[in-house]
């Protein structure tokens, strides 16, 4: 049987002009809507660059700006889903930077509170100041002691060592408020009391004094602090009998106590017993040779005793170990004066002036015309 030949274009039916034009107004219309979502992506990213001056986001927006500039070079008609994948793309980047961001600001605020805990922190400035205080940086140590009371009033352990620093000054009514605080926080710190026990002692408040050095007696009862302290004060005030009755407690509990010996000593020169006197200040010499108000003490009662020759030598060793002590150029000067030598005896009355003794005037008045 013989086959039939189909003739192809024979069965080619042409598509109607207007589904032709439909089609390529469809076409049109995709390509139109890609290029505004092509357009708006760009505008998009450039805002986005406005945003923020972030190196690393800007540098993110300047890639995709480049990029979704070339596809204008490809088909419009099927740039949907790539364009879709930028904008994705393009939110996930800023998602991620929203996030460091924020990571960034928490860690910021999160140094900055640390920072302010730091700054904040009474301890710091408790550790700080005792280091200064170590160094004997001792104007600075008390600014931290100060910053640490700031910040918590009842630090005791800033007190205590502002109240020491103060007492190395010699600002005595500083340290008495400040070991005060120490003794209200707590009332059974023996050392508070023995500081402004001494505090009183230099500020001639005596009977305040022996208060605290009674109760630092009645918290450390073996030991020769309070009795010290006590006797100091005691002997102040003209009671040098009692005065003595604790230098010797002083010496039963601290045998090489050189100053309960030179005090004691003292003593008995206001109360006329020269020899008594010359032999308690001679074993304090004894005990400690560079004790140059010891060397003071010997040389006044050797003065008394009239052995002006060991006065005066008695008086250069005082000043060989502290050339500042008014009252030795006093003595000596008395000394000399005793020995007819009127130009020595004036010229260490003068020293003696310029270091402070103003009874040394009276005899430059009185003997140096």
């Amino acid at each position: 049987m013989k086959a039939t030949i189909v003739d192809p274009v024979s069965t080619y039916s042409p598509l109607p002009m207007e589904l032709i034009q439909q089609q390529m107004q469809y076409r049109q219309g995709v390509i139109d809507k890609n290029k505004e979502y092509l357009k708006n992506l760009i505008t998009w990213v450039l805002d986005l660059k406005t945003k923020t001056t972030d190196k690393d986001f800007n540098d993110r927006m300047d890639l995709y700006n480049e990029n979704l500039k070339r596809l204008f070079d490809n088909d419009l008609f099927t740039i949907n889903s790539t364009l879709y994948q930028f904008e994705i793309s393009i939110k996930e980047d800023i998602e991620k930077y929203n996030k460091r961001i924020a990571d960034e600001k928490e860690a910021e605020i999160e140094k900055y509170n640390k920072k302010m805990e730091e700054e904040n922190n009474p301890e710091k400035y408790f550790n700080t100041g005792v280091d200064k205080f170590k160094n004997k940086d001792i104007v600075n140590a008390i600014s931290d002691f100060s910053k640490a009371i700031s910040l918590n009033s009842n630090y005791i352990g800033a007190y205590y060592y502002r109240g020491y620093c103060f007492y190395l000054q010699n600002n005595f009514n500083s340290s008495i408020s400040d070991f005060s605080k120490v003794i209200e926080l707590n009332p059974d710190l023996p050392d508070a009391y023995e500081y402004r026990g001494w505090c009183y002692n230099k500020t001639d408040k005596y009977t305040e004094a022996i208060v605290d050095f009674n109760k630092v007696i009645e918290l450390m009862p073996n030991k020769f602090n309070g009795y010290f302290g006590r006797g100091y004060a005691k002997s102040n005030l003209g009671d040098y009998l009692d005065g003595n009755l604790d230098y010797n407690t002083t010496i039963e509990r601290a045998p090489s106590h050189s100053m309960a010996y030179n005090n004691k000593g003292w003593n008995k020169f206001e109360l006329k017993d020269l020899q008594g006197a010359l032999k308690d200040v001679s074993k304090s010499i004894e005990l400690n040779p560079d004790n140059y108000i010891a060397w003071d003490s010997h040389a006044e009662i050797n003065l008394n005793l009239n052995k002006i020759n060991e006065c005066i030598s008695d008086c250069n060793k005082a000043l060989e170990l502290n050339p500042k002590i008014s009252n030795v150029y006093f003595i000596r000067g008395r000394a000399y004066f005793r020995l007819k030598n009127k130009t020595k005896a004036c010229e260490d009355w003068s020293k003696s002036g310029e270091l402070g003794k103003n009874e040394a005037y009276d005899f430059i008045k009185k003997y140096c015309k």
